[in-house]
């Protein structure tokens, strides 16, 4: 069940952490990946929040945004494993 969406493009760097953090954790379950460089994702997140910047996470049922690596990574360490 997606509880969230990674908002991320391939070939960026931060994102690149930020996926490589969910997978050596176990944590991609609850998460939908959508890649920005396809215009659909990237208008998803534009119309969720306003925001082009990546990578950002939208938390679905807060309706929440957490933008950049560094709060998404501290976002990910405080969760439960």
């Amino acid at each position: 069940m997606t509880k969230f969406e990674l908002f991320h493009l391939i070939a960026d760097r931060d994102c690149a952490e930020v996926r490589k953090y969910l997978v050596d954790h176990q944590m991609t379950e609850p998460f939908s990946f959508r890649n920005v460089h396809y215009e659909c994702h990237a208008k998803a997140l534009i119309d969720l929040s306003g925001a082009t910047e990546v990578p950002a996470v939208y938390l679905l049922e807060e309706k929440k945004l957490i933008k950049g690596k560094n709060e998404i990574l501290l976002w990910l360490r405080s969760k439960p494993s």
